[in-house]
């Protein structure tokens, strides 16, 4: 029987992705029209076109590192550290690793500047921490949206949850 690892980055965005429930509901604020979130809900037309272009560019670069890494891996076979390294870092300038990187880099460094007024904002509604766990989700830094979630968890159904 084949296993099957789920990365946390696609747990967190599976999660993010499933919140199609409108606000105007009252699920996530029971009686009042609009969001304790507002401000935070706000930022979503901006964010996650940036948050979705830095995913896209996620499975070439894996794919990339992958190359530039059995490289190394197989001068590692003749116990040559130093070709090893050497290696890796050449086939990752040569196959654009490095390059896919920087670009990757620089569009979550556009998505960092969109959120951080946001970063210890503690969101009241299941909307807000799912978008909060959005952005968590591609900078794959669960640690940002997990005392969020345990807050709404307490909050909605009095549930205490330590991680």
């Amino acid at each position: 029987m084949a296993e099957h690892s789920t990365s946390r980055r696609a747990i967190l965005a599976g999660l993010a992705a499933v919140s199609t429930v409108p606000a105007s509901i009252g699920l996530a604020n029971p009686g009042a029209g609009i969001s304790p979130d507002a401000a935070l809900l706000a930022i979503a037309p901006r964010l996650l076109p940036v948050l979705d272009r830095a995913d896209a560019l996620i499975p070439e670069q894996e794919r990339l590192y992958q190359l530039a890494d059995d490289a190394r891996q197989e001068a590692y076979k003749r116990a040559d550290w130093q070709a090893g390294s050497d290696a890796f870092d050449a086939v990752r300038e040569a196959n654009g690793y490095n390059a896919i990187w920087e670009r990757h880099n620089d569009i979550i460094d556009e998505a960092v500047e969109i959120f951080e007024p946001f970063l210890k904002y503690r969101p009241a509604t299941l909307e807000g921490v799912l978008l909060k766990a959005r952005y968590a989700a591609s900078l794959e830094q669960e640690w940002i949206v997990k005392e969020d979630l345990a807050s709404l968890l307490n909050q909605r159904w009095g549930v205490e949850v330590s991680w």
